[in-house]
């Protein structure tokens, strides 16, 4: 359903479209893309109007083997962003913050995975059992390749239990502390989100920002919804992001993303 009357893009114009990954075409539960997803994908990258952006808090190297390709990568929520095989942006993390976060971690039972969206995923600490034991923790061991060493990382995942969650926020007040499944943070850099970096795609590509879409359905989403020219929401979405979107459609695994199209006569 439309939240407000929507018009739809010239034929000339040229389209880009942003994807959330998980919940938004990738059914994270049963960890599996849904065919009607990869057949709508397959079919916009053989249209020459649409440039297809993947903007996911995972990394560049988890989107190697669904075979998929995309225009640009928007990944590690917004810190490192490439077009047509070329890095435009890429942000470090800062050592420093990161030697102090792993220090506080160890106090506190967690544990701390610095990830290069292209080489993989380092871990520093063993966490306590509870941690380990746990559904979310235990999906990092197949995240992605795990290394022994980075030159540097592009984004920070923590484990840690929830009751520290006020305490890291006030000890880090220039971070996003974003947790995302069970145990399991993402900690983000203030100001660097997927809209920052998909604005930076749109200018290197010469597209205005309200000549782009975006879905999505939780929290890391809801600068893009709010902020590109068609921010839609999922209907699985969260309230938040709903709230911020400029059209609702259906769920992720009922051709939500087609239909919507559809609406907009892109489809």
């Amino acid at each position: 359903m439309n939240k407000c009357p929507l018009g739809h893009f010239s034929s000339l114009m040229k389209k880009l479209i942003c994807f959330d990954w998980d919940d938004t075409l990738y059914d994270s539960k049963a960890q599996k893309l849904p065919e009607s997803n990869l057949q709508l994908l397959q079919e916009l990258q053989k249209r020459e109007d649409i440039v297809l952006c993947i903007a996911s808090g995972r990394a560049a190297f988890y989107f190697k083997n669904f075979g998929i390709d995309w225009d640009a990568y928007v990944t590690n929520n917004g810190q490192y962003v490439k077009v047509n095989q070329e890095v435009i942006f890429e942000n470090k993390v800062d050592p420093k913050m990161r030697q102090e976060l792993m220090e506080w971690l160890k106090e506190r039972g967690g544990t701390l995975f610095g990830v290069h969206s292209e080489l993989g995923i380092c871990k520093t600490i063993d966490p306590s059992v509870d941690i380990k034991s746990h559904d979310s923790y235990q999906r990092i061991s197949v995240y992605g390749p795990h290394q022994d060493h980075l030159p540097y990382e592009h984004i920070l995942l923590i484990a840690y239990d929830p009751q520290y969650d006020q305490e890291l926020k006030a000890k880090y007040p220039e971070y996003i502390i974003h947790r995302y499944n069970g145990y399991m943070v993402d900690v983000i850099p203030q100001g660097i989100t997927k809209l920052h970096s998909i604005e930076k795609v749109a200018d290197y590509l010469n597209i205005k920002l309200k000549d782009v879409i975006a879905f999505g359905d939780s929290d890391n989403d809801l600068e893009m919804i709010e902020g590109v020219g068609i921010g839609i929401a999922m209907g699985n979405a969260n309230a938040n992001v709903k709230f911020k979107a400029k059209m609702i459609t259906d769920d992720f695994n009922q051709e939500g993303i087609r239909h919507a199209l559809e609406k907009l006569h892109i489809l």
